[in-house]
């Protein structure tokens, strides 16, 4: 094969390549996942719903959503190996409660639903998104403890630390601030693997909620966390000495609660 025609058959591959990350069917039991928390949110009241027609469509004609273009289905940004990986859908008038349904969606990578009207409480099955680096379900109206079963949650997530450059890698967060959530930190927080993988930031958010107790011993585990956050809750006793020590936290933000002595800041 001549140089030419090997180019030519090179660009090719990859234009194809290229185009399998923008247009990728998806497994059916992801399809059928997606349908019901459609239905479940009130997907036909959403801000924004373009693409998600399922009279006319099937699991291998859904894509990633192209904000240039408009096409693909909308907050569906990233497929990986035919399963969801990215749905983000913030600020787009959700309501209802968080449908249990979504745990399933368990190639998940990224789910943001902050700023939408959802309600209901986080459920043990949260434990099952074994692939998730970036949980937000910030400004929401969830109500109900934070499941022991969130420690859990990204154990097998892939991330990385920024090149020699200082560009790439990943930001994991676990943004759960402004919602109603009640009952104690789960005491084995230290324990929650992603917030300890290679990443350039990690932030773990539970202000403005309505949790109580201490915050638990454990986060002295939590060595590579960069930002904590559990301002404006009813938090009592005293504030854990390790936490102000923690080698990479950078912010730390745990006024307005009920503690016992000072209140550091970062």
């Amino acid at each position: 094969m001549n140089p030419f025609a090997m180019k030519r058959l090179f660009l090719t591959v990859t234009t194809l390549c290229l185009c399998g990350t923008l247009f990728a069917q998806i497994t059916p039991e992801d399809f059928e996942v997606l349908k019901a928390f459609y239905e479940a949110t009130g997907g036909k009241s959403w801000k924004n719903n373009s693409g998600w027609d399922f009279k006319h469509s099937t699991a291998e004609d859904v894509e990633v959503y192209n904000a240039e273009e408009g096409t693909g289905w909308f907050g569906i940004n990233e497929i990986r190996n035919n399963r969801v990986s990215k749905l983000e859908l913030p600020d787009n008038g959700l309501q209802g409660e968080l449908p249990a349904v979504v745990y399933e969606l368990d190639g998940l990578r990224t789910l943001n639903l902050s700023g939408n009207n959802l309600s209901g409480s986080l459920s043990p099955e949260v434990g099952r998104l074994k692939l998730m680096s970036s949980f937000i379900l910030s400004d929401n109206r969830l109500t109900g403890e934070i499941p022991a079963e969130l420690v859990s949650m990204g154990r097998e997530a892939k991330t990385s630390k920024p090149r020699a450059d200082g560009k790439g890698g990943n930001e994991i967060k676990v943004l759960l601030n402004k919602n109603r959530l009640t009952g104690e930190i789960p005491a084995n927080i230290g324990d929650m693997t992603l917030l300890g993988k290679p990443a350039k930031s990690i932030s773990l958010d539970l202000s403005y909620n309505q949790l109580t107790g201490e915050i638990p011993a454990s986060v002295a585990k939590l060595t590579a966390l960069t930002s904590f956050k559990a301002a404006g809750n009813h938090l009592s006793g005293k504030v854990p000495e390790a936490l102000e020590s923690l080698p990479s936290l950078k912010y730390l933000r745990l006024e307005k609660n009920d503690f016992s002595d000072s209140v550091p800041r970062k």
